[in-house]
């Protein structure tokens, strides 16, 4: 769903000028009588504003602008009805001319391989993408920011990331509408500690890249706090609270330290299989202090222990009896998704037709 959310900013992004000097030329009327001539001097389908950038034209003489997404195949169904009701909306208030059209192409990064640079190239130079969503995973982006800078097009990240790529000197064209912020959250969990004077913590995390960035951040900015981390525990990505307890890293974290700081790539998830493992071992009590900096990827999440009908799961909940939620104030309210359905459903386009889980 917040995917869909980065498609009105982007268009506003890339009609004010940010596409790499695409769109300097002049009106579609006259683009049209500009077509480029191939070596037999037929014409073909592009239009030429200078003399190092071709632009495709569609059916219909519009120029259409290639947004590249970096992320996951597949996760934005109906996403040519959303640029549409983006572009109508951005024509209507007088921001987008109605002499351009938008494309989306789509490109799994973030995996183990760290393929988002050799993504991106491809992008760019092949596919004539000219505005990139994401990737989603720090890593990635800060190098794919880089490169975006370079070529001067836009890029807007949806994911959370260390305050360094706020430094504008670096990351001139790079937008953020998350509001996540990695290491913001860990300084007010840093804060949390120094209140409580726990300076001696362990680390519950998960395998995969995303809780491996989130570790990093964390432990650095610890570090700078004086709080010692004495025992980092990582659990399967894909396991539940049985296998948590199978694995014996419980064990070792109550060798180790009372104070756990849970650090989970699927925030809500893995940390509701965490929990319920430590009630299960008798690990939850006035002895222990959990600490979940709410870190989510995605939509805002309901309440751990909120059901999917809305009802309160008490039994989930008494496994946070002594669990503390890091979270700015909008960490658990859904407006902004609310309000985008309620917009989308006037075009006809309902919530079960787009992915609002992920």
């Amino acid at each position: 769903m917040m995917l869909f959310l980065l498609v009105f900013d982007l268009l506003v992004f890339v009609e004010r000028g940010h596409a790499g000097g695409v769109l300097e030329a002049a009106s579609a009327e006259q683009n049209a009588t500009r077509l480029a001539r191939d070596e037999a001097g037929n014409s073909t389908n592009y239009a030429t504003f200078d003399p190092n950038v071709k632009m495709e034209l569609n059916s219909d003489g519009r120029i259409v602008i290639k947004i590249a997404h970096l992320g996951a195949v597949g996760v934005m169904p109906n996403d040519d009805k959303i640029v549409e009701v983006a572009r109508e909306q951005l024509i209507d208030e007088g921001i987008l001319g109605d002499d351009i059209a938008f494309e989306f192409v789509s490109r799994a990064t973030c995996s183990e391989a760290y393929e988002g640079v050799a993504v991106a190239a491809e992008m760019f130079h092949v596919q004539k993408a000219r505005a990139f969503i994401g990737p989603y995973c720090a890593t990635e982006l800060e190098s794919v920011a880089k490169m975006a800078t370079f070529w001067n097009i836009p890029l807007i990240s949806y994911g959370s990331t260390s305050s360094g790529m706020s430094d504008k000197a670096i990351y001139k064209t790079l937008a953020r509408i998350s509001s996540k912020n990695t290491e913001a959250i860990s300084e007010a969990t840093a804060a949390l500690l120094r209140h409580y004077n726990w300076t001696r913590i362990a680390i519950a995390s998960n395998t995969g890249s995303m809780a491996y960035e989130r570790v990093a951040v964390f432990e650095d900015v610890l570090h700078r706090h004086g709080v010692s981390v004495v025992k980092k525990v990582l659990f399967d990505e894909n396991g539940d609270a049985n296998q948590m307890i199978g694995s014996g890293l419980l064990e070792e974290l109550a060798n180790s330290a009372r104070v756990v700081i849970c650090l989970f790539s699927s925030t809500r998830e893995l940390s509701k299989e965490f929990m319920q493992a430590t009630y299960t071992l008798g690990m939850n009590n006035a002895e222990w202090a959990y600490i979940l900096p709410w870190i989510q990827s995605g939509p805002k999440d309901t309440s751990p222990w909120i059901g999917a009908d809305g009802e309160m799961l008490q039994r989930v909940k008494d496994h946070y009896a002594n669990a503390i939620i890091v979270d700015d104030v909008n960490g658990f309210d859904d407006s902004v998704v609310e309000n985008f359905l309620q917009r989308i459903e006037r075009h006809n386009i309902k919530r079960e037709d787009l992915d609002v889980v992920e």
